[in-house]
């Protein structure tokens, strides 16, 4: 964060997972919040019980200030910042996975003999209230815009301030830039071709925005991928992860597991309003996969943009893990192209912790990459920290 704020930046966006602290089902729950560890130093949440006003408060202080509060101290108190909530805000990790799977009963044998089937999301009351609370104590709600409804979902709640929204936010820079800003984990639906990852509301205002062509550039800042994937459930793409010839790689050969059809569908009308833009130029900022990646998207089923591809980049995470990075600990693929796009790979998954430097003139973006890997190079190298790749997008 040091380093980041060191080139002096006008505005500072967290893309999600700002806090891990997972407490509901499978892996992430028993190596985080539902840990022996976890409950000894924070607590131990009693879901029958509010959380503000209760013993549940002064749990949620213990695991949320330390990785907010105490991070980031007085760094941003000069800077406008906005953090947009993914799905460990809401203190779970995106799975969905049958009780017989055997790959996860293998994967779990030393947690616990048996794991029931599990859906996180959407989530349930109690992480609703968790990730409230941990966003009015540690996170600003997003501030009123003209040009956002105030009947979108998550806006004017009767316990925040008036206007605020806690789901959807615009960055908006006179007619240079404006930055549209959506948490994709609230309100998705299960519900076949018809589901959604951002309500049909939120849906309009972003198409809406794109249309209106008010700005040079118009950034969509989502906390999950638009071009990449790792074959994860609750992803815009279809994707399982599938061994072939020894090799980890992505197949649609085998459904997934409580996948909806109607993400992708969402995903696509989100692509081609971005493509329909005439005057503005479109980019995707995208968070969740712990890697950093940049390219331009060609095709998305049987949308084509061969004729003005559209930008997309990994920020990468800011935090690090001594765990080891995705592909080698936890997914054991990188991320890769889904099955159903075609994407110009100009950055390839770059996995290391890191933070991306956005340069913004009416006539071009310049995207800045730095990286820092966790055991294979010293803490002081963060100090000089220089860019690994520069993308670069004209007008």
């Amino acid at each position: 964060m040091n380093r980041a704020l060191s080139f002096e930046p006008d505005v500072v966006v967290g893309t999600g997972d700002q806090i891990y602290y997972d407490i509901r089902y499978g892996v992430s729950s028993k190596t985080m919040g539902d840990s022996r560890r976890a409950r000894q130093n924070c607590g131990t949440f009693d879901p029958t019980k509010d959380v503000m006003g209760t013993e549940n408060e002064i749990v949620l202080r213990n695991a949320v200030g330390p990785q907010v509060a105490l991070l980031y101290g007085t760094a941003c108190r000069s800077i406008p910042t906005y953090f947009i909530l993914d799905d460990h805000e809401y203190f779970a990790n995106d799975d969905a996975y049958e009780s017989d799977s055997v790959n996860l009963q293998l994967l779990l044998a030393w947690m616990n003999p048996f794991i029931p089937a599990c859906i996180t999301f959407p989530p349930d009351n109690f992480s609703l209230q968790l990730a409230r609370a941990a966003q009015k104590l540690y996170m600003p709600e997003f501030l009123p815009d003209d040009n956002r409804p105030q009947s979108l979902p998550g806006t004017g709640a009767s316990d925040r301030i008036d206007g605020v929204s806690e789901c959807f936010g615009t960055l908006r820079y006179g007619n240079l830039v404006e930055g549209l800003m959506y948490d994709v984990r609230r309100y998705i639906t299960l519900t076949g071709e018809n589901a959604v990852f951002i309500p049909n509301e939120a849906e309009n205002w972003v198409k809406n925005r794109m249309a209106a062509e008010d700005a040079s550039w118009v950034i969509n800042f989502s906390p999950i991928s638009f071009g990449w994937s790792a074959g994860k459930w609750l992803s815009w793409y279809s994707d399982v992860k599938a061994k072939v010839n020894g090799t980890t790689v992505l197949s649609k050969e085998t459904e997934k597991y409580m996948w909806q059809e109607g993400w992708f569908a969402q995903h696509n009308r989100i692509l081609k309003a971005a493509y329909d833009m005439q005057t503005s130029t479109p980019l995707f900022v995208c968070g969740d996969m712990h890697t950093q990646a940049a390219g331009n998207i060609t095709k998305s089923g049987d949308l084509d943009f061969t004729t003005d591809p559209i930008c997309t980049v990994l920020t990468g995470s800011l935090g690090v893990d001594g765990g080891g990075f995705p592909s080698q600990g936890l997914r054991g693929i990188e991320a890769v192209v889904p099955v159903d796009l075609e994407v110009e790979e100009l950055l390839p998954s770059y996995e290391k912790a890191g933070f991306i430097i956005i340069d913004i003139t009416s006539e071009k973006i310049q995207i800045r990459f730095f990286g820092w890997r966790f055991g294979a190079e010293p803490v002081e190298a963060i100090e000089t920290l220089e860019p690994h790749f520069n993308f670069e997008i004209e007008r």
